[in-house]
């Protein structure tokens, strides 16, 4: 891939720190060239790999406040796949057939969004760790 490409991709990421896209840059100008298109890909693969973000997942979960149980659903949610690689292919085993993700989203809105358990100094706190 094209540098240019990269950082073009880096700048407008809103999942990269805007403080660290400088170093990001910097790996990734490390790794050898001519490796093709293994970073992003012109086509959807038939498998997918542990750390890969799957854009668009609707993420439904239960969330249970005060003992009464309820259903939320996350729509068209960009995610990255936490299962390891070798889980995701179920012939000859007997786990069940399900997989881990998480929800992928921006700093910046976490941070804006303080949690009420928080005071004021404990969110910094927690947000500079």
């Amino acid at each position: 891939m094209d540098n240019s490409i990269l950082d073009e991709l880096i700048d407008s990421s809103h999942f990269i720190d805007n403080s660290l896209k400088k170093k990001c840059k910097e790996y990734f100008e490390q790794i050898p060239k001519g490796i093709g298109t293994w970073f992003y890909s012109s086509s959807i693969p038939p498998f997918v790999y542990q750390g890969d973000i799957i854009d668009k997942l609707d993420v439904i979960y239960l969330q249970v406040t005060d003992g009464d149980r309820q259903i939320q659903l996350l729509e068209d949610m960009p995610c990255v796949l936490l299962s390891n690689t070798c889980d995701l292919y179920f012939r000859e085993k007997t786990r069940e057939k399900y997989i881990s993700i998480a929800p992928l989203f921006s700093f910046d809105e976490f941070a804006e969004n303080k949690y009420p358990e928080y005071s004021k100094e404990g969110w910094e706190n927690f947000l500079a760790e």
